[in-house]
């Protein structure tokens, strides 16, 4: 009995080393798309650290309606519960107390009691016609991209933007 040794294809080859580049382009891709992302993280929790006097991060949102705000959840330097809302173009840094608003939380939690089924993608803090509102992105039942605007306040729908 004879054993054959059999080398592998050139098109075996060729086959691989595509896959090999196209998981590690994609892998390249997704990278330099979110590094604006965690720049923008890194500086508005800086910002936040200087203007709001946080001690404590728990959370970031990035918020993209009429403007661009990047907001950063955490504690204070005296022990205050707070949000730093920090416009991308401007210069004022807006401080909220999370006991005088609602939570992402309660927000996520108003939408889906009104949009029964949905899917939410994300929440977050920024400026509706200058009041500070909740930006909740979600899927509804058929797949479509809608978001609901929620007054931080005092949790009233501001706006419903459905099936984009």
């Amino acid at each position: 009995m004879q054993i054959i040794e059999q080398k592998p294809s050139k098109k075996k080859w060729i086959i691989w080393s595509l896959v090999i580049i196209i998981v590690f382009s994609g892998i390249m891709v997704y990278t330099m798309a979110q590094s604006p992302r965690r720049q923008a993280k890194k500086e508005a929790i800086a910002m936040a650290e200087k203007y709001g006097h946080l001690e404590d991060v728990d959370d970031f949102y990035l918020y993209d309606r009429q403007s661009v705000y990047y907001t950063v959840a955490g504690t204070d330097n005296k022990n205050n519960k707070v949000y730093v809302v920090i416009p991308k173009k401007g210069n004022k840094v807006n401080i909220f107390l999370q006991s005088k608003g609602i939570t992402a939380k309660k927000a996520i939690a108003i939408t889906k009691k009104l949009n029964k089924g949905i899917k939410v993608k994300k929440a977050a803090l920024g400026f509706w016609d200058g009041d500070p509102t909740w930006e909740i992105t979600y899927l509804n039942q058929r797949g479509n991209l809608c978001y609901d605007l929620i007054d931080y306040r005092n949790g009233k729908i501001v706006k419903t933007i459905q099936n984009i």
